[in-house]
């Protein structure tokens, strides 16, 4: 981790050397700050569609069931 983070940078809530108390709401801020900036960079991307992947509403149709298992008649 150390690596990718700057220690003394990091918040000791995330594990890092940083004493500072956290703050909600400077932090969502900085959060929003980051999204809106991979929002512009990302937009001509198909990482947009990723959402829409996992939701579920695209999933693919299957043909005699789920998963495309025959289903059995059951004898009555």
């Amino acid at each position: 981790m150390a690596e990718v983070f700057d220690m003394d940078k990091l918040d000791s809530a995330f594990g890092g050397r940083n004493l500072a108390t956290f703050e909600y709401s400077s932090y969502a801020e900085q959060m929003k700050e980051d999204d809106k900036k991979m929002q512009s960079n990302d937009a001509g991307s198909d990482a947009s569609s990723e959402a829409s992947f996992y939701s579920g509403t695209d999933s693919p149709k299957h043909g005699d069931g789920e998963h495309g298992a025959t289903k059995k008649a059951c004898a009555t």
